[in-house]
Protein backbone atom coordinates (compact mmCIF):
# COMPACT_ATOMS: atom_id res chain seq x y z
CA UNK A 1 0.00 0.00 0.00
CA UNK A 2 1.34 3.45 -0.97
CA UNK A 3 0.07 6.97 -0.36
CA UNK A 4 0.78 9.97 -2.60
CA UNK A 5 0.09 13.51 -1.34
CA UNK A 6 -1.91 15.97 -3.42
CA UNK A 7 -2.62 19.70 -3.52
CA UNK A 8 -5.64 21.98 -3.22
CA UNK A 9 -6.50 25.68 -3.20
CA UNK A 10 -9.23 28.00 -1.92
CA UNK A 11 -11.31 25.63 0.18
CA UNK A 12 -14.27 26.56 2.37
CA UNK A 13 -16.29 24.92 5.11
CA UNK A 14 -18.02 21.78 3.85
CA UNK A 15 -16.14 21.67 0.55
CA UNK A 16 -14.63 18.33 -0.44
CA UNK A 17 -11.03 18.51 -1.68
CA UNK A 18 -8.34 16.02 -2.69
CA UNK A 19 -5.52 15.37 -0.23
CA UNK A 20 -3.88 12.67 -2.38
CA UNK A 21 -4.31 9.11 -3.58
CA UNK A 22 -3.63 5.61 -2.26
CA UNK A 23 -2.58 2.52 -4.21
CA UNK A 24 -3.32 -0.97 -2.89
CA UNK A 25 -2.27 -4.35 -4.29
CA UNK A 26 -4.53 -7.30 -3.44
CA UNK A 27 -2.16 -10.25 -3.58
CA UNK A 28 -1.70 -13.60 -1.90
CA UNK A 29 0.01 -13.85 1.51
CA UNK A 30 0.80 -16.62 3.96
CA UNK A 31 -1.61 -16.99 6.81
CA UNK A 32 -0.60 -14.99 9.86
CA UNK A 33 1.86 -12.73 7.99
CA UNK A 34 -0.46 -9.89 7.01
CA UNK A 35 -1.19 -6.59 8.68
CA UNK A 36 -4.59 -5.98 10.19
CA UNK A 37 -4.46 -2.17 10.42
CA UNK A 38 -2.55 0.71 8.89
CA UNK A 39 -2.28 4.17 10.46
CA UNK A 40 -2.26 7.26 8.27
CA UNK A 41 -1.14 10.65 9.61
CA UNK A 42 -2.17 13.46 7.27
CA UNK A 43 -0.24 16.73 7.52
CA UNK A 44 -1.72 19.71 5.65
CA UNK A 45 -0.02 22.95 4.68
CA UNK A 46 -2.65 25.67 5.20
CA UNK A 47 -2.20 29.34 4.30
CA UNK A 48 -4.56 31.24 6.60
CA UNK A 49 -4.39 35.03 6.71
CA UNK A 50 -0.80 35.14 5.36
CA UNK A 51 0.37 32.52 7.88
CA UNK A 52 1.42 28.95 7.11
CA UNK A 53 0.00 26.31 9.48
CA UNK A 54 0.70 22.58 9.43
CA UNK A 55 -2.06 20.74 11.30
CA UNK A 56 -1.93 16.96 11.27
CA UNK A 57 -4.75 14.44 11.56
CA UNK A 58 -4.66 10.70 12.25
CA UNK A 59 -6.74 7.89 10.76
CA UNK A 60 -6.73 4.09 11.01
CA UNK A 61 -7.42 1.74 8.09
CA UNK A 62 -8.48 -1.86 8.67
CA UNK A 63 -7.31 -4.37 6.04
CA UNK A 64 -10.11 -6.87 5.47
CA UNK A 65 -9.34 -10.18 3.68
CA UNK A 66 -12.35 -11.84 2.09
CA UNK A 67 -12.87 -15.50 1.22
CA UNK A 68 -12.06 -16.05 -2.43
CA UNK A 69 -14.92 -17.43 -4.54
CA UNK A 70 -15.89 -17.47 -8.19
CA UNK A 71 -17.38 -14.02 -7.74
CA UNK A 72 -14.54 -11.46 -8.21
CA UNK A 73 -16.58 -8.64 -6.65
CA UNK A 74 -17.43 -10.63 -3.51
CA UNK A 75 -13.81 -11.85 -3.33
CA UNK A 76 -12.31 -8.37 -3.49
CA UNK A 77 -10.33 -7.54 -0.35
CA UNK A 78 -10.91 -4.04 0.97
CA UNK A 79 -9.51 -1.26 3.07
CA UNK A 80 -11.98 -0.01 5.66
CA UNK A 81 -11.81 3.44 7.20
CA UNK A 82 -12.42 2.77 10.87
CA UNK A 83 -13.58 6.33 11.65
CA UNK A 84 -13.96 8.92 8.91
CA UNK A 85 -13.57 11.74 11.45
CA UNK A 86 -10.15 12.51 12.89
CA UNK A 87 -9.88 12.60 16.68
CA UNK A 88 -8.08 15.93 16.30
CA UNK A 89 -10.11 19.07 15.62
CA UNK A 90 -9.02 22.41 14.25
CA UNK A 91 -9.91 25.71 15.93
CA UNK A 92 -9.50 29.09 14.26
CA UNK A 93 -10.99 32.46 15.25
CA UNK A 94 -13.06 30.78 17.96
CA UNK A 95 -14.70 28.30 15.58
CA UNK A 96 -14.09 24.55 15.75
CA UNK A 97 -13.85 22.35 12.65
CA UNK A 98 -13.62 18.58 12.32
CA UNK A 99 -11.62 17.00 9.52
CA UNK A 100 -13.32 14.14 7.67
CA UNK A 101 -11.75 11.68 5.24
CA UNK A 102 -13.45 9.53 2.59
CA UNK A 103 -12.59 7.34 -0.38
CA UNK A 104 -13.33 8.85 -3.81
CA UNK A 105 -12.93 7.72 -7.40
CA UNK A 106 -10.91 4.58 -8.19
CA UNK A 107 -9.05 3.11 -11.14
CA UNK A 108 -10.47 0.21 -13.16
CA UNK A 109 -9.68 -2.71 -10.82
CA UNK A 110 -11.09 -1.07 -7.72
CA UNK A 111 -14.40 0.24 -6.45
CA UNK A 112 -15.34 2.24 -3.39
CA UNK A 113 -17.92 3.89 -1.25
CA UNK A 114 -17.15 6.57 1.27
CA UNK A 115 -15.57 4.37 3.99
CA UNK A 116 -14.27 1.34 2.07
CA UNK A 117 -12.03 0.67 -0.90
CA UNK A 118 -12.17 -2.73 -2.64
CA UNK A 119 -9.55 -4.17 -5.01
CA UNK A 120 -10.05 -7.21 -7.28
CA UNK A 121 -7.96 -10.28 -6.35
CA UNK A 122 -4.37 -10.23 -7.70
CA UNK A 123 -4.83 -6.70 -9.04
CA UNK A 124 -3.77 -3.26 -7.90
CA UNK A 125 -5.89 -0.13 -7.94
CA UNK A 126 -5.71 3.46 -6.81
CA UNK A 127 -8.28 5.58 -5.05
CA UNK A 128 -8.55 9.30 -4.42
CA UNK A 129 -8.60 10.37 -0.78
CA UNK A 130 -10.86 13.37 -0.25
CA UNK A 131 -10.99 15.56 2.85
CA UNK A 132 -13.57 18.00 4.19
CA UNK A 133 -13.47 20.57 6.99
CA UNK A 134 -16.90 20.64 8.66
CA UNK A 135 -17.81 23.52 10.97
CA UNK A 136 -18.88 22.24 14.39
CA UNK A 137 -19.63 25.68 15.81
CA UNK A 138 -18.16 28.17 18.25
CA UNK A 139 -15.80 26.93 20.95
CA UNK A 140 -17.04 27.56 24.47
CA UNK A 141 -14.16 26.00 26.42
CA UNK A 142 -11.24 25.07 24.17
CA UNK A 143 -9.07 24.13 27.13
CA UNK A 144 -11.11 21.10 28.13
CA UNK A 145 -11.21 17.58 26.71
CA UNK A 146 -10.56 16.75 23.09
CA UNK A 147 -9.63 20.28 22.07
CA UNK A 148 -6.27 20.05 23.81
CA UNK A 149 -3.39 18.98 21.54
CA UNK A 150 -2.09 16.84 24.41
CA UNK A 151 -5.42 15.02 24.65
CA UNK A 152 -5.83 14.53 20.92
CA UNK A 153 -7.27 17.77 19.57
CA UNK A 154 -5.54 20.54 17.65
CA UNK A 155 -5.79 24.29 18.03
CA UNK A 156 -4.81 26.80 15.38
CA UNK A 157 -5.03 30.34 16.69
CA UNK A 158 -2.74 33.31 17.24
CA UNK A 159 -4.38 34.06 20.60
CA UNK A 160 -2.14 32.70 23.42
CA UNK A 161 -5.16 32.67 25.76
CA UNK A 162 -6.75 29.81 23.82
CA UNK A 163 -5.80 26.27 24.79
CA UNK A 164 -4.64 24.56 27.96
CA UNK A 165 -2.18 26.25 30.28
CA UNK A 166 0.73 23.91 29.53
CA UNK A 167 0.20 24.05 25.78
CA UNK A 168 2.83 26.35 24.22
CA UNK A 169 1.97 28.30 21.10
CA UNK A 170 3.89 26.24 18.58
CA UNK A 171 1.88 23.18 19.60
CA UNK A 172 -1.34 25.07 19.20
CA UNK A 173 -0.71 25.69 15.55
CA UNK A 174 0.39 22.22 14.61
CA UNK A 175 4.18 22.22 15.00
CA UNK A 176 5.93 19.66 17.16
CA UNK A 177 9.36 21.27 16.62
CA UNK A 178 9.80 24.81 18.02
CA UNK A 179 12.72 25.53 15.68
CA UNK A 180 10.57 24.68 12.67
CA UNK A 181 7.74 26.85 14.02
CA UNK A 182 9.94 29.90 14.64
CA UNK A 183 11.48 29.42 11.21
CA UNK A 184 7.97 29.51 9.73
CA UNK A 185 7.54 33.02 11.14
CA UNK A 186 10.58 34.43 9.34
CA UNK A 187 9.22 34.56 5.79
CA UNK A 188 5.94 36.37 6.66
CA UNK A 189 7.91 38.72 8.94
CA UNK A 190 10.26 39.53 6.05
CA UNK A 191 7.34 40.17 3.70
CA UNK A 192 5.71 42.54 6.16
CA UNK A 193 8.98 44.39 6.74
CA UNK A 194 9.53 44.68 2.99
CA UNK A 195 5.99 45.97 2.50
CA UNK A 196 6.53 48.55 5.25
CA UNK A 197 9.84 49.56 3.65
CA UNK A 198 8.17 50.03 0.26
CA UNK A 199 5.45 52.21 1.82
CA UNK A 200 8.14 54.24 3.60
CA UNK A 201 9.91 54.91 0.29
CA UNK A 202 6.70 56.13 -1.32
CA UNK A 203 5.94 58.32 1.70
CA UNK A 204 9.45 59.83 1.55
CA UNK A 205 8.98 60.55 -2.16
CA UNK A 206 5.71 62.27 -1.28
CA UNK A 207 7.49 64.37 1.33
CA UNK A 208 10.15 65.39 -1.20
CA UNK A 209 7.56 66.30 -3.84
CA UNK A 210 5.48 68.32 -1.37
CA UNK A 211 8.55 70.19 -0.09
CA UNK A 212 9.73 71.03 -3.59
CA UNK A 213 6.27 72.24 -4.63
CA UNK A 214 6.00 74.33 -1.45
CA UNK A 215 9.31 76.03 -2.25
CA UNK A 216 8.71 76.52 -5.98
CA UNK A 217 5.19 77.94 -5.60
CA UNK A 218 6.42 81.18 -4.08
CA UNK A 219 8.66 81.97 -7.04
CA UNK A 220 5.79 81.33 -9.46
CA UNK A 221 3.41 83.50 -7.47
CA UNK A 222 5.96 86.31 -7.29
CA UNK A 223 6.40 86.19 -11.07
CA UNK A 224 2.63 86.21 -11.65
CA UNK A 225 2.58 82.69 -13.10
CA UNK A 226 -0.57 81.67 -11.23
CA UNK A 227 -1.38 78.77 -13.53
CA UNK A 228 1.88 76.97 -12.75
CA UNK A 229 1.55 77.96 -9.09
CA UNK A 230 -1.84 76.25 -8.96
CA UNK A 231 -0.34 73.09 -10.42
CA UNK A 232 2.34 73.14 -7.72
CA UNK A 233 -0.24 73.71 -4.98
CA UNK A 234 -2.34 70.76 -6.19
CA UNK A 235 0.78 68.63 -6.56
CA UNK A 236 1.72 69.35 -2.94
CA UNK A 237 -1.75 68.29 -1.74
CA UNK A 238 -1.64 65.09 -3.79
CA UNK A 239 1.86 64.25 -2.53
CA UNK A 240 0.76 64.75 1.09
CA UNK A 241 -2.32 62.56 0.56
CA UNK A 242 -0.14 59.82 -0.94
CA UNK A 243 2.37 60.03 1.91
CA UNK A 244 -0.40 59.70 4.51
CA UNK A 245 -1.93 56.71 2.75
CA UNK A 246 1.43 54.96 2.64
CA UNK A 247 2.13 55.82 6.29
CA UNK A 248 -1.17 54.17 7.21
CA UNK A 249 -0.19 51.12 5.20
CA UNK A 250 3.27 50.93 6.79
CA UNK A 251 1.77 51.13 10.27
CA UNK A 252 -0.71 48.36 9.41
CA UNK A 253 2.13 46.13 8.21
CA UNK A 254 4.14 46.83 11.39
CA UNK A 255 1.12 46.12 13.58
CA UNK A 256 0.50 42.83 11.79
CA UNK A 257 4.12 41.83 12.40
CA UNK A 258 4.13 42.65 16.13
CA UNK A 259 2.66 39.32 17.39
CA UNK A 260 5.61 37.50 15.81
CA UNK A 261 7.90 38.89 18.53
CA UNK A 262 6.31 36.96 21.37
CA UNK A 263 5.52 33.98 19.18
CA UNK A 264 9.21 33.64 18.33
CA UNK A 265 10.46 34.42 21.83
CA UNK A 266 8.53 31.78 23.81
CA UNK A 267 9.65 28.69 21.83
CA UNK A 268 13.24 30.01 21.74
CA UNK A 269 13.27 30.14 25.55
CA UNK A 270 12.30 26.46 25.62
CA UNK A 271 14.64 25.35 22.83
CA UNK A 272 17.98 27.14 22.19
CA UNK A 273 18.02 25.73 18.66
CA UNK A 274 15.28 28.20 17.78
CA UNK A 275 17.29 31.22 19.01
CA UNK A 276 18.89 32.18 15.68
CA UNK A 277 15.53 32.13 13.90
CA UNK A 278 13.94 34.08 16.75
CA UNK A 279 16.62 36.80 16.44
CA UNK A 280 16.00 37.07 12.71
CA UNK A 281 12.26 37.33 13.24
CA UNK A 282 12.81 40.05 15.85
CA UNK A 283 15.04 41.99 13.46
CA UNK A 284 12.39 41.91 10.74
CA UNK A 285 9.59 42.97 13.12
CA UNK A 286 11.72 45.84 14.46
CA UNK A 287 12.57 46.86 10.90
CA UNK A 288 8.86 47.02 10.04
CA UNK A 289 8.28 49.28 13.05
CA UNK A 290 11.19 51.53 12.07
CA UNK A 291 9.90 51.86 8.51
CA UNK A 292 6.42 52.69 9.79
CA UNK A 293 7.78 55.41 12.08
CA UNK A 294 9.80 56.94 9.27
CA UNK A 295 6.83 56.80 6.91
CA UNK A 296 4.68 58.66 9.45
CA UNK A 297 7.40 61.30 9.90
CA UNK A 298 7.51 61.76 6.13
CA UNK A 299 3.72 62.04 5.93
CA UNK A 300 3.66 64.66 8.69
CA UNK A 301 6.34 66.71 6.93
CA UNK A 302 4.54 66.36 3.58
CA UNK A 303 1.28 67.61 5.08
CA UNK A 304 3.06 70.60 6.62
CA UNK A 305 4.60 71.47 3.25
CA UNK A 306 1.22 71.08 1.52
CA UNK A 307 -0.41 73.35 4.09
CA UNK A 308 2.29 75.95 3.49
CA UNK A 309 1.69 75.78 -0.27
CA UNK A 310 -2.07 76.03 0.26
CA UNK A 311 -1.68 79.09 2.48
CA UNK A 312 0.53 80.80 -0.10
CA UNK A 313 -1.96 80.00 -2.87
CA UNK A 314 -5.01 81.23 -0.95
CA UNK A 315 -3.25 84.44 0.09
CA UNK A 316 -2.21 85.15 -3.48
CA UNK A 317 -5.74 84.62 -4.77
CA UNK A 318 -7.09 87.07 -2.17
CA UNK A 319 -4.47 89.75 -2.89
CA UNK A 320 -4.21 89.42 -6.68
CA UNK A 321 -7.43 91.27 -7.69
CA UNK A 322 -5.97 94.49 -6.29
CA UNK A 323 -2.24 93.86 -6.47
CA UNK A 324 -1.83 91.97 -9.77
CA UNK A 325 -5.12 91.89 -11.69
CA UNK A 326 -3.43 91.36 -15.07
CA UNK A 327 -1.62 88.23 -13.83
CA UNK A 328 -4.84 86.93 -12.29
CA UNK A 329 -6.72 87.54 -15.54
CA UNK A 330 -3.93 85.73 -17.37
CA UNK A 331 -4.46 82.80 -14.98
CA UNK A 332 -8.18 82.66 -15.73
CA UNK A 333 -7.44 82.89 -19.45
CA UNK A 334 -5.04 79.99 -19.08
CA UNK A 335 -7.68 77.99 -17.22
CA UNK A 336 -10.22 78.73 -19.95
CA UNK A 337 -7.79 77.45 -22.57
CA UNK A 338 -6.99 74.28 -20.62
CA UNK A 339 -10.69 73.51 -20.23
CA UNK A 340 -11.23 74.24 -23.93
CA UNK A 341 -8.48 71.77 -24.87
CA UNK A 342 -10.06 69.17 -22.58
CA UNK A 343 -13.46 69.74 -24.19
CA UNK A 344 -11.85 69.25 -27.60
CA UNK A 345 -10.37 65.92 -26.48
CA UNK A 346 -13.79 64.79 -25.24
CA UNK A 347 -15.33 65.79 -28.59
CA UNK A 348 -12.69 63.73 -30.41
CA UNK A 349 -13.58 60.75 -28.23
CA UNK A 350 -17.25 61.13 -29.15
CA UNK A 351 -16.31 61.45 -32.83
CA UNK A 352 -14.21 58.28 -32.76
CA UNK A 353 -16.98 56.36 -30.98
CA UNK A 354 -19.57 57.50 -33.50
CA UNK A 355 -17.27 56.39 -36.32
CA UNK A 356 -16.78 53.02 -34.62
CA UNK A 357 -20.56 52.62 -34.29
CA UNK A 358 -21.00 53.42 -37.99
CA UNK A 359 -18.30 50.92 -38.99
CA UNK A 360 -19.82 48.21 -36.82
CA UNK A 361 -23.27 48.85 -38.28
CA UNK A 362 -21.92 48.62 -41.81
CA UNK A 363 -20.17 45.33 -41.01
CA UNK A 364 -23.33 44.01 -39.38
CA UNK A 365 -25.37 44.74 -42.50
CA UNK A 366 -22.73 43.16 -44.72
CA UNK A 367 -22.65 39.97 -42.62
CA UNK A 368 -26.45 39.76 -42.68
CA UNK A 369 -26.36 40.06 -46.45
CA UNK A 370 -23.92 37.14 -46.60
CA UNK A 371 -26.01 35.05 -44.21
CA UNK A 372 -23.32 35.16 -41.51
CA UNK A 373 -25.60 35.91 -38.60
CA UNK A 374 -23.22 34.90 -35.84
CA UNK A 375 -20.63 37.37 -37.11
CA UNK A 376 -23.37 39.97 -37.61
CA UNK A 377 -24.40 39.67 -33.97
CA UNK A 378 -20.82 40.26 -32.78
CA UNK A 379 -20.77 43.56 -34.70
CA UNK A 380 -24.25 44.50 -33.45
CA UNK A 381 -23.09 44.00 -29.86
CA UNK A 382 -20.46 46.72 -30.35
CA UNK A 383 -22.83 49.44 -31.56
CA UNK A 384 -24.88 50.25 -28.47
CA UNK A 385 -21.87 50.42 -26.09
CA UNK A 386 -20.16 52.79 -28.53
CA UNK A 387 -23.25 55.02 -28.57
CA UNK A 388 -23.49 55.00 -24.78
CA UNK A 389 -19.82 55.91 -24.37
CA UNK A 390 -20.25 58.72 -26.93
CA UNK A 391 -23.08 60.11 -24.78
CA UNK A 392 -20.77 60.00 -21.75
CA UNK A 393 -18.17 61.95 -23.71
CA UNK A 394 -20.80 64.65 -24.35
CA UNK A 395 -21.32 65.08 -20.61
CA UNK A 396 -17.56 65.35 -20.13
CA UNK A 397 -17.21 67.96 -22.88
CA UNK A 398 -20.11 69.97 -21.46
CA UNK A 399 -18.50 69.96 -18.02
CA UNK A 400 -15.21 71.27 -19.42
CA UNK A 401 -17.05 73.92 -21.42
CA UNK A 402 -18.85 75.11 -18.28
CA UNK A 403 -15.58 75.42 -16.40
CA UNK A 404 -14.04 77.30 -19.31
CA UNK A 405 -16.94 79.76 -19.28
CA UNK A 406 -16.64 80.22 -15.50
CA UNK A 407 -12.95 81.12 -15.92
CA UNK A 408 -13.84 83.58 -18.70
CA UNK A 409 -16.42 85.25 -16.46
CA UNK A 410 -13.80 85.73 -13.74
CA UNK A 411 -11.42 87.31 -16.27
CA UNK A 412 -14.20 89.58 -17.58
CA UNK A 413 -15.04 90.71 -14.06
CA UNK A 414 -11.43 91.77 -13.56
CA UNK A 415 -11.39 93.61 -16.88
CA UNK A 416 -14.26 95.86 -15.79
CA UNK A 417 -12.08 97.70 -13.30
CA UNK A 418 -8.62 96.85 -14.63
CA UNK A 419 -8.01 97.82 -18.30
CA UNK A 420 -4.79 95.80 -18.43
CA UNK A 421 -6.90 92.64 -18.00
CA UNK A 422 -9.04 93.28 -21.10
CA UNK A 423 -6.84 91.35 -23.54
CA UNK A 424 -6.72 88.34 -21.23
CA UNK A 425 -10.49 88.49 -20.75
CA UNK A 426 -11.01 88.56 -24.52
CA UNK A 427 -8.78 85.52 -24.93
CA UNK A 428 -10.63 83.70 -22.14
CA UNK A 429 -14.02 84.44 -23.71
CA UNK A 430 -12.77 83.24 -27.08
CA UNK A 431 -11.58 79.95 -25.60
CA UNK A 432 -14.82 79.56 -23.63
CA UNK A 433 -16.80 79.99 -26.84
CA UNK A 434 -14.60 77.42 -28.55
CA UNK A 435 -15.11 75.01 -25.64
CA UNK A 436 -18.88 75.42 -25.90
CA UNK A 437 -18.67 74.74 -29.63
CA UNK A 438 -16.67 71.57 -28.95
CA UNK A 439 -19.43 70.45 -26.56
CA UNK A 440 -22.05 71.06 -29.27
CA UNK A 441 -20.01 69.10 -31.81
CA UNK A 442 -19.62 66.26 -29.30
CA UNK A 443 -23.40 66.20 -28.83
CA UNK A 444 -23.90 66.00 -32.58
CA UNK A 445 -21.52 63.04 -32.79
CA UNK A 446 -23.34 61.32 -29.93
CA UNK A 447 -26.70 61.93 -31.62
CA UNK A 448 -25.30 60.34 -34.77
CA UNK A 449 -24.11 57.32 -32.80
CA UNK A 450 -27.51 57.02 -31.09
CA UNK A 451 -29.28 57.14 -34.45
CA UNK A 452 -27.02 54.42 -35.81
CA UNK A 453 -27.69 52.29 -32.75
CA UNK A 454 -31.44 52.74 -33.11
CA UNK A 455 -31.42 51.70 -36.78
CA UNK A 456 -29.13 48.72 -36.10
CA UNK A 457 -31.31 47.56 -33.21
CA UNK A 458 -34.42 47.72 -35.37
CA UNK A 459 -32.68 45.80 -38.14
CA UNK A 460 -31.40 43.09 -35.80
CA UNK A 461 -34.71 42.72 -33.91
CA UNK A 462 -36.58 42.36 -37.20
CA UNK A 463 -34.13 39.70 -38.33
CA UNK A 464 -34.51 37.72 -35.11
CA UNK A 465 -38.33 38.02 -35.18
CA UNK A 466 -38.52 36.85 -38.81
CA UNK A 467 -36.22 33.90 -38.25
CA UNK A 468 -34.04 34.98 -41.15
CA UNK A 469 -36.93 34.74 -43.64
CA UNK A 470 -36.30 31.46 -45.31
CA UNK A 471 -32.62 31.18 -44.44
CA UNK A 472 -33.27 29.35 -41.19
CA UNK A 473 -30.29 27.04 -41.48
CA UNK A 474 -27.82 29.92 -41.71
CA UNK A 475 -29.65 31.78 -38.95
CA UNK A 476 -29.54 28.72 -36.69
CA UNK A 477 -25.83 28.41 -37.31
Amino acid sequence: MEFYGGSFTDIIDGQQFSIGSMTYYNGTILSGTGANTIDLDVTLDLDIKRRIFRPYFDFTFELINTVNTADPIASADFVYLDDARSSRTLIFDGQEFEFELRFGETTADGFSKFDRFNVIENRDASVNLDGTFNLLGPVNDPGVGGNSPILGGLIIDDDPAIGVANDVLYQKIGYLDPEEFVGSLLEPAKKLAESARSSREIAINGEEDANKASIDINAKLDSGDFLTAEELYLKALEAADTAEIEADRAEAFALEAQPFLQQAKDPALNDPKATDEAIQVTDEVNAASFYATRARDAATAARLAATTAETAWNRAMLDAPTSNAEALARYYAGRAKLEKDAAKSAREVAENLARAAADAAAEMSRMIGEGKYFEAESHFNKIIPNAQQARNAVDTAADFALRSREAALEASALAISEPEAIDEADAANSDAGAAENEALLARAEADTASGIASIATSEWDSLVAAGANGDASAFAT
